[in-house]
């Protein structure tokens, strides 16, 4: 079963997609406090700004992704990565996906996430936590916000369109 809504220009470059005048280090550095995931595939230029630092850096399997972290997709490259708790987003071509918050804490069974996806498109198959006594994931895009707790969607934003697709197993 398939449902779409749509709300929805993906960007006409990779220029578009970039921030102005980003410096790129090719020395990785990693992003402030613990990793809340990891990169499982890149392909492409596949970069990621930490929040508060200048330079972007390229990633690849395995770089280790924290709180605030940005990904930015080239055009032609595409990226996934995996969170602590399991789950997996996919990032197409000229795409924007900001980290804004990752909690996940077994012991306490608790998580707490919060994406935003500017443009572009991507996948979110989201784990569910049956066990869990508080469990949020949410993911903004444009003027929508998708709060789910288990479940495989992709979302499409454009400058003036949001469409969301669930999927079903």
């Amino acid at each position: 079963m398939v449902i779409a809504l749509i709300f929805f220009a993906i960007p006409a470059s990779a220029s578009d997609i970039f921030p102005k005048d980003l410096a790129i280090s090719k020395t990785f550095q990693p992003g402030y406090g613990p990793p809340i995931g990891r990169m499982i595939l890149t392909q492409g230029k596949v970069l990621v700004v930490h929040q508060e630092m200048t330079p972007g850096f390229p990633v690849r399997k395995g770089t280790r992704l924290y709180k605030g972290d940005t990904l930015y997709t080239d055009n032609r490259s595409r990226a996934r990565f995996k969170l602590d708790d399991g789950s997996i987003m996919t990032l197409s071509s000229l795409t924007k996906l900001t980290i804004n918050q990752s909690i996940y804490n077994p012991q306490k069974k608790r998580r707490s996430t919060f994406l935003s996806l500017a443009i572009g498109k991507a996948r979110f198959l989201v784990t569910k936590l049956f066990t869990f006594r508080k469990s949020a994931f949410k993911v903004k895009s444009g003027t929508y916000v998708a709060g789910v707790r288990g479940s495989d969607f992709i979302i499409t934003q454009t400058e003036t369109k949001t469409e969301v697709t669930t999927l079903e197993k």
